[in-house]
Protein backbone atom coordinates (compact mmCIF):
# COMPACT_ATOMS: atom_id res chain seq x y z
CA UNK A 1 0.00 0.00 0.00
CA UNK A 2 1.35 3.80 -1.04
CA UNK A 3 1.85 5.87 1.94
CA UNK A 4 0.02 9.19 1.31
CA UNK A 5 1.31 12.30 -0.08
CA UNK A 6 3.43 15.01 2.35
CA UNK A 7 2.39 18.36 1.54
CA UNK A 8 4.21 21.64 2.21
CA UNK A 9 0.62 22.81 4.07
CA UNK A 10 1.36 19.81 6.48
CA UNK A 11 4.27 20.70 7.09
CA UNK A 12 3.78 24.30 8.00
CA UNK A 13 0.75 23.85 10.10
CA UNK A 14 3.00 21.34 11.99
CA UNK A 15 6.23 23.65 12.54
CA UNK A 16 3.41 26.33 13.69
CA UNK A 17 3.41 24.99 16.53
CA UNK A 18 7.20 24.68 17.45
CA UNK A 19 7.63 27.90 19.59
CA UNK A 20 11.23 29.75 19.21
CA UNK A 21 12.40 29.23 23.05
CA UNK A 22 13.58 32.96 23.64
CA UNK A 23 11.24 34.80 21.49
CA UNK A 24 8.55 33.11 22.66
CA UNK A 25 6.33 32.97 18.88
CA UNK A 26 5.84 29.98 16.33
CA UNK A 27 8.79 28.80 14.01
CA UNK A 28 6.52 29.80 10.83
CA UNK A 29 4.98 33.72 11.94
CA UNK A 30 8.68 34.35 12.63
CA UNK A 31 9.55 33.57 9.33
CA UNK A 32 12.66 31.38 10.19
CA UNK A 33 10.97 28.03 8.01
CA UNK A 34 12.18 28.16 4.25
CA UNK A 35 13.02 25.85 1.35
CA UNK A 36 10.63 23.32 2.36
CA UNK A 37 11.16 20.12 -0.40
CA UNK A 38 9.29 17.24 -0.64
CA UNK A 39 10.43 14.14 -2.05
CA UNK A 40 7.86 11.42 -2.01
CA UNK A 41 7.59 11.23 1.82
CA UNK A 42 11.11 13.33 2.69
CA UNK A 43 10.74 16.79 3.95
CA UNK A 44 13.71 18.99 4.61
CA UNK A 45 13.90 22.55 5.43
CA UNK A 46 16.15 25.18 6.90
CA UNK A 47 15.60 26.91 9.81
CA UNK A 48 17.22 30.43 10.40
CA UNK A 49 18.53 31.19 13.80
CA UNK A 50 19.59 34.59 15.39
CA UNK A 51 22.84 33.89 16.40
CA UNK A 52 24.60 31.06 14.25
CA UNK A 53 26.10 29.70 17.80
CA UNK A 54 22.53 29.34 19.24
CA UNK A 55 22.53 26.96 22.06
CA UNK A 56 18.75 25.90 21.55
CA UNK A 57 19.41 24.77 17.85
CA UNK A 58 19.13 21.12 19.46
CA UNK A 59 15.77 21.58 21.34
CA UNK A 60 14.48 23.62 18.18
CA UNK A 61 15.67 20.38 15.75
CA UNK A 62 14.03 17.99 18.28
CA UNK A 63 11.04 19.71 19.21
CA UNK A 64 10.33 20.24 14.91
CA UNK A 65 10.89 16.68 14.11
CA UNK A 66 8.32 15.65 17.15
CA UNK A 67 5.70 18.27 15.47
CA UNK A 68 5.83 16.84 12.16
CA UNK A 69 6.21 13.37 13.42
CA UNK A 70 2.99 13.41 15.20
CA UNK A 71 0.84 15.98 12.87
CA UNK A 72 2.25 14.79 9.53
CA UNK A 73 2.42 10.68 9.75
CA UNK A 74 3.27 10.24 6.14
CA UNK A 75 6.51 11.53 6.64
CA UNK A 76 9.35 9.83 5.99
CA UNK A 77 13.62 11.18 6.53
CA UNK A 78 13.21 14.46 7.74
CA UNK A 79 16.23 16.61 7.33
CA UNK A 80 16.80 19.63 9.09
CA UNK A 81 19.85 22.80 7.97
CA UNK A 82 19.91 25.60 9.84
CA UNK A 83 21.33 29.22 9.17
CA UNK A 84 22.01 32.42 10.91
CA UNK A 85 20.88 36.02 10.11
CA UNK A 86 22.50 38.30 12.59
CA UNK A 87 20.67 41.87 12.99
CA UNK A 88 23.72 44.34 12.11
CA UNK A 89 24.15 46.98 14.53
CA UNK A 90 24.33 50.55 12.92
CA UNK A 91 26.19 52.18 15.55
CA UNK A 92 28.94 50.92 14.81
CA UNK A 93 28.49 51.04 11.04
CA UNK A 94 27.47 54.95 11.73
CA UNK A 95 31.20 55.86 13.10
CA UNK A 96 33.65 54.13 10.38
CA UNK A 97 32.92 54.15 6.78
CA UNK A 98 33.37 50.21 6.10
CA UNK A 99 31.44 47.77 5.17
CA UNK A 100 31.54 45.66 8.36
CA UNK A 101 29.12 41.88 8.16
CA UNK A 102 30.63 40.59 11.55
CA UNK A 103 32.39 41.58 14.67
CA UNK A 104 34.86 39.03 16.67
CA UNK A 105 35.69 39.96 20.10
CA UNK A 106 39.19 38.73 21.23
CA UNK A 107 40.60 38.50 25.00
CA UNK A 108 43.89 37.43 25.56
CA UNK A 109 42.86 36.47 29.44
CA UNK A 110 46.01 38.27 31.36
CA UNK A 111 43.88 39.70 33.95
CA UNK A 112 43.19 38.08 37.58
CA UNK A 113 42.80 34.42 35.94
CA UNK A 114 46.23 34.86 33.95
CA UNK A 115 47.51 33.89 37.22
CA UNK A 116 45.84 32.14 39.80
CA UNK A 117 46.49 32.18 43.80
Amino acid sequence: MKKPAVTEKQVRDALATVQEPELHRDLISLDFVHDIRITGTDVTFSITLTTPACPLKDRIREESEQAIRKLVPAAGRIEIAFDAKVRADKRIQEKINLSIKTIIAVGAARGAWANPP
